[in-house]
């Protein structure tokens, strides 16, 4: 890694945010192999342009829930999956379902009470929608739009702008092929909440 590394030029911040990337994995190191040897890196030139030989101490084990969360803060997504999927099979038991099921589903009718959760990518206010906020979350299928009426985002409008993530509850519309959920009800995902303890923390919605 010192001799890749060395001859780009780039500062240990730079490859510090590298390595939080988990931009190193085709070296064979792991996002916190490589931060950390990155940190040990010397900025002087060594004999023989060689590195310092130094045995790294064997980290713990990393779960890939924690994993994600770190793609996702290093640079907004994550090529291990999705972190809503891991909650897939607990939300599921709540009654939630994934942006496919919505989508995909053409037999449930207009007005049916679902639940959707996933991560806010997009928050809207057009001036021309008389006060309508517009979001859409992304779930590992796919994304969903919600619409929440003035007084549903004054009620949740802290909620809506400091969450990144969450749970919405509301009826089912359709407009031609687009789907979206009229919002009754909203929560904040806790997508670092292990699926075992979110189970306990979110129970069951009934319409």
């Amino acid at each position: 890694l010192w001799q890749r590394t060395n001859k780009t030029g780039l500062g240990r911040a730079a490859l510090l945010r590298l390595a939080r990337a988990d931009a190193f994995r085709s070296l064979g190191l792991g996002a916190r192999e490589a931060y950390w040897e990155i940190k040990a890196l010397r900025k002087e030139i060594l004999p023989f342009d060689l590195p310092a030989k130094k045995q790294l101490p064997t980290l713990p084990y990393l779960p890939e829930q924690q994993a994600m969360f770190n793609d996702y803060q290093a640079t907004g997504l994550s090529l291990r999956g999705h972190p809503v999927g891991l909650l897939r099979e607990n939300l599921t038991a709540r009654g939630v379902s994934s942006a496919y099921q919505l989508k995909n589903q053409r037999k449930v009718p207009c007005n049916t009470f679902v639940g959707v959760a996933g991560i806010a990518i997009i928050r809207q206010r057009p001036g021309t929608a008389k006060g309508v906020v517009f979001i859409t979350l992304e779930d590992e299928s796919g994304v969903t739009n919600l619409l929440l009426k003035p007084d549903i985002f004054e009620r949740y409008s802290k909620l809506v702008l400091s969450s990144s993530a969450l749970l919405a509850y509301g009826k089912l519309e359709r407009i031609g092929e687009v789907v979206y959920v009229d919002v009754q009800e909203l929560q904040k995902l806790d997508l670092e909440r292990s699926p075992k303890r979110y189970c306990r923390a979110y129970p069951r919605r009934n319409a």
